[in-house]
């Protein structure tokens, strides 16, 4: 079996896959700098067990992260069951051509997502994650990937908001009965929830004129996807595991490679 680790910024994702393509179970850690690579594989070793699967049944194991501080830890405790993930990056095989100015810099989850996407639809297309940051990646007809958005996340734009503003508290996040809010929550729903739709929509459209697209593959993941997307006026594929299965997937040609 393959184990995927997905490093982010909030969360450590972990997926599980049998044969290269079944995902057997996914599970997510919090990040944190401060927690030792024991306490990490005492987590770990803890999923596996609640999902009924031995850890030591892992026969290989895939990494990206996002985090530098945490690479070291959470590789030492993969070491702790005798695991050495691949850890992608620079002199990966992922398949992708990059047409970005400075290829090693591109954040490997946008690699990892795009590897994925490319397997679910045709290019031209556009692949959007909406994590603590919110990327929109543009990919050519040619399967080029061309370049991408960032933009503060959801989650983030609304701990900002609660921080920065005193009058406005935290609200859970839903989708707004309608645009213009007669409460504060609909209010900041409709900013942070709509808006964020509003936003990809424009992206979209923005992309598709200024690439040439006429009608391109639109996919995204994420957290918050299931919320931002049935706002959205465009057809959008959500797939949750994308990055996952992106990892997994660079695994398989690695291990081809080889």
């Amino acid at each position: 079996m393959t184990l995927a680790v997905d490093i982010g910024n909030t969360s450590i994702c972990l997926g599980v896959f049998e044969c290269g393509e079944r995902l057997v179970f996914r599970a997510k850690l919090a990040s944190d700098h401060r927690k030792s690579a024991d306490e990490y594989a005492v987590l770990i070793s803890g999923v596996f067990r609640m999902h009924g699967a031995d850890v030591t049944s892992i026969d290989r194991a895939v990494m990206l992260s996002v985090v530098p501080a945490l690479t070291h830890t959470v590789c030492e405790a993969l070491g702790a069951f005798g695991i050495k993930p691949l850890i992608v990056g620079s002199g990966v095989k992922t398949g992708l051509c990059l047409r970005v100015d400075t290829p090693n810099l591109l954040g490997t989850d946008i690699v990892a997502d795009t590897v994925a996407a490319m397997r679910i639809a045709e290019p031209p297309m556009i692949v959007i994650d909406l994590g603590t940051a919110t990327t929109v990646t543009v990919i050519n007809e040619k399967g080029e990937l061309c370049g991408c958005v960032i933009s503060p996340g959801v989650k983030l734009g609304q701990d900002a908001l609660a921080e920065k503003c005193a009058l406005l508290p935290e609200v859970s996040l839903s989708a707004p009965p309608r645009v213009v809010g007669r409460n504060t929550a609909d209010s900041v729903n409709s900013g942070i929830v709509l808006g964020t739709a509003l936003m990809l929509d424009g992206f979209i459209s923005r992309i598709s004129r200024e690439m040439g697209f006429e009608k391109p593959s639109v996919i995204a993941t994420g957290g918050l996807a299931r919320l931002i997307v049935p706002l959205s006026e465009n057809d959008i594929i959500v797939e949750p595991d994308l990055t996952l299965r992106g990892l997994a997937h660079i695994s398989e040609l690695n291990q081809r490679k080889k």
